[in-house]
């Protein structure tokens, strides 16, 4: 105790001058904690902080856990506000740091913001990672909470570590906007690390809000935007001007977007957004729902990474459910997607959207595809879901080149799979389901004409792909011009279950240009239980090596002791556009399988027909057809003594299956053709087989083939 009093007594007068002015001027000297509660300006009026000046500009020093919390009623109170006239300002915590900006309950209530750091044409740069609060309490619609705002070409914001945002508006009577960043004039903002954001307010959420600048994230970049009830827009980010607003984030991207009152948009984009990694995007909302929306014709959406988008809505305020709108009209809009990409649109009270586009969209990958899913859910208003839904004419155009695998479902109105007006290519894999609902009317695919262009999808264009098609295939046309589908089906799993047909608008039926191709294992389902009539309009059918047309698959598989029920069908293939002409060509070895009643059962003779109509221009054969039979009701009387060596039962009179009597000027004919063996067991005895061989042969004028029985033999 001597020497400390002798200590204290050596620096008196001049050191005990110097500790208070220490003690004034540097309170986070030390290990304390501190809470400052002064605005930073840069400028010297700053008196509460530790400071220092260099070349670089002004550097305020803070301890581990220091913060700054500032409190008032004023129109701005802003924790840190740098103007054009104050040098760049270097925040420099030693440790974890937290600024909190609060705008107290005003009155009367007046329009202003809470802000966290606002560069006002001024530079601002935070030396570690930070935590930022913003709060506006006022229950009034101007009232804002804003994490980081800069404004002007000048305004620069860099923080070099993660960073938590978080902005509120929480007055219950409906207060206005929060932002976690708002660029404006230029304005830039740089986060060198992780992001975590929460955005929350009862109006308006703009959660990132670009007007013009630019807002960068070298790092992932996680964010809730949420509408609290009950709440107006909520916007995730909203990119406003063309070619002047960027959002860039070099790592992976999840926003989660809720409004409790009116429309939800994960992603709004005007300008140019870029994302190096993943991308997730959820909107949730009880009105219109977008979970991307780039609407400009000159934006620019590009995401490298694999791509999840979910948007859920109901009744339609401002728009239809869609997962993603892509408007690039007459312009250069374009979204790239680099990975896979997932895509819902569910809607309990409007259309379902999958994708909406006018602009140039492309699937990179070659080796990850897509996967979209339309679903309107209402029970008795009439609403559409379309998978896609592609606009513009020559503008509107989809590169998928990767593949695609398409659902659309609704309970009353039209479910497209696609509905194409532009031009869709997709390499790869092909698998649409859109099946019959209630009241629902179907298509798979629909290629309708455009004011100004034809329109045209390509699919499998090199072979070797799968595709599954469940649902019909349309096309449509007009005066001038036309809906164009091209469609190639060549493996063993690829399969049509549907029928080819027109479209009608306006109660005018009209048909394009569809062009199938089928072989190699590859199937045609046809559905229905009635006459089943296609039209190829100016377009082209290939049976080719290894196809079958199953007119017994719309029932259902047919095996020994489970049989579904079934009728014989006729199916009509033609075009009601005889002058510009379709064209069937039917290749060695492709197969008719069929359904038959050769003995009556049901009254008379019968079998499955497949009539090819006058509408079709040109048909050409080749090589030796063959005939296969999925099920005959006379296999239920064979029984093992029955079964013997080379029974043949015949049909009363010939059966046709196949007809082109009716082609172009009745030239066309076939060549030859064969029965294919097929299996099934005794009736009394299910460890005896025998094999049955459709017994079939050509007209006399070989414009028909024809059933004349069954041959049966014990195996």
């Amino acid at each position: 105790m001597r020497i400390k009093r002798l200590t204290l007594r050596k620096l008196c007068p001049l050191a005990a001058a110097t500790l208070a002015l220490f003690i004034t001027h540097h309170p986070t000297c030390g290990n304390a904690q501190t809470t400052y509660t002064q605005t930073i300006t840069g400028t010297a009026s700053d008196t509460s902080y530790v400071t220092s000046t260099d070349a670089t500009g002004k550097h305020y020093k803070f301890n581990a856990n220091d913060s700054i919390s500032v409190t008032n009623n004023s129109d701005l109170p802003a924790a840190v506000n740098v103007g054009t006239s104050a040098p760049k300002v270097w925040l420099d915590p030693s440790g974890a740091f937290t600024i909190n900006a609060t705008r107290s309950l005003v009155t009367p209530v007046v329009s202003g913001r809470a802000v966290g750091i606002f560069a006002n044409g001024g530079a601002i740069t935070v030396g570690r990672p930070i935590t930022i609060n913003s709060r506006d309490v006022n229950p009034l619609h101007y009232a804002t909470a804003v994490c980081l705002y800069a404004v002007g070409s000048t305004a620069q914001i860099v923080i070099n570590g993660n960073a938590s945002l978080n902005a509120v508006t929480d007055s219950s009577k409906n207060s206005g906007y929060s932002h976690i960043v708002q660029t404006l004039s230029g304005g830039t903002v740089t986060i060198n690390g992780d992001v975590t954001a929460d955005a929350r307010c009862h109006q308006t959420n703009y959660a990132i809000y670009g007007q013009t600048g630019a807002f960068n994230v070298n790092g992932n970049l996680t964010l809730k935007a949420i509408g609290i009830w009950p709440s107006d827009n909520v916007n995730g980010i909203w990119n406003v001007n063309v070619n002047s607003t960027f959002t860039n984030v070099s790592k992976n991207l999840d926003i989660y977007a809720e409004s409790n009152g009116s429309t939800v948009m994960g992603i709004r984009n005007n300008g140019v957004i870029t994302v190096d990694g993943n991308t997730k995007i959820q909107a949730i909302g009880p009105r219109t729902s977008f979970g991307i929306a780039a609407q400009h014709r000159f934006s620019s959406t590009v995401m490298k990474g694999d791509v999840s988008i979910t948007a859920s809505g109901g009744f339609n305020t401002f728009g239809d459910v869609l997962g993603i709108i892509n408007n690039g009209y007459l312009g250069n809009g374009k979204m790239h997607i680099g990975g896979s990409a997932q895509i819902s649109a569910t809607a309990s009270d409007t259309h379902a959207v999958g994708i909406l586009n006018s602009g140039k969209l492309t699937f990179l990958s070659t080796t990850k595809g897509v996967k979209i899913t339309a679903n309107s859910t209402h029970k008795t208003k009439v609403y559409d879901a379309f998978g896609i839904r592609c606009l513009g004419g020559i503008s509107g155009t989809i590169v998928s080149n990767a593949g695609m695998d398409i659902s659309a479902t609704t309970v009353n109105g039209t479910a497209y799979g696609i509905l194409n007006f532009g031009s869709i290519v997709s390499p790869g894999p092909l698998k649409v389901t859109v099946l019959p609902s209630q009241g629902a009317i179907t298509y798979a695919l629909c290629a309708r004409e455009s004011d100004a262009a034809d329109s045209k999808m390509t699919f499998n264009a090199a072979g070797g792909k799968d595709v599954m098609i469940d649902g019909r295939i349309a096309t449509g046309s007009s005066a001038t011009y036309k809906g164009i589908l091209e469609l190639k089906l060549d493996t063993a799993k690829s399969y049509l279950n549907g029928l080819i047909t027109g479209t009608t608008l306006s109660g005018t039926y009209q048909v394009g240009k569809p062009s199938l191709e089928f072989k190699s294992g590859a199937s045609w389902r046809p559905p229905g239980n009635s006459t089943l009539t296609n039209d190829l309009g100016s377009g082209s059918l290939v049976l080719g090596s290894g196809s079958e047309v199953d007119m017994g698959a719309y029932w259902g598989p047919f095996s020994p002791g489970s049989v579904p029920a079934f009728s014989p069908r006729t199916m009509i293939v033609t075009s009601t556009k005889p002058t510009a002409g379709a064209s069937v060509t039917i290749q060695d070895g492709a197969t008719f399988r069929v359904t038959s009643d050769v003995l009556g059962y049901n009254g008379w003779a019968t079998a499955d027909e497949i009539d090819f109509g006058s509408g079709i221009k040109t048909l050409n054969t080749s090589g030796t057809q063959k005939v296969a039979i999925s099920y005959d009701p006379l296999f239920e009387d064979i029984d093992s003594t029955t079964a013997t060596e080379g029974t043949i039962i015949h049909a009363g009179t010939p059966i046709t299956l196949v007809d082109i009597s009716d082609v172009g000027n009745g030239l066309s004919t076939f060549n030859s053709v064969v029965g294919v063996e097929g299996m099934w067991k005794a009736n009394d005895n299910p460890d005896v087989e025998f094999s049955y061989m459709p017994q079939v042969a050509l007209s006399a004028d070989r414009r028909q083939i024809l059933l004349y029985g069954i041959l049966i033999t014990k195996r």
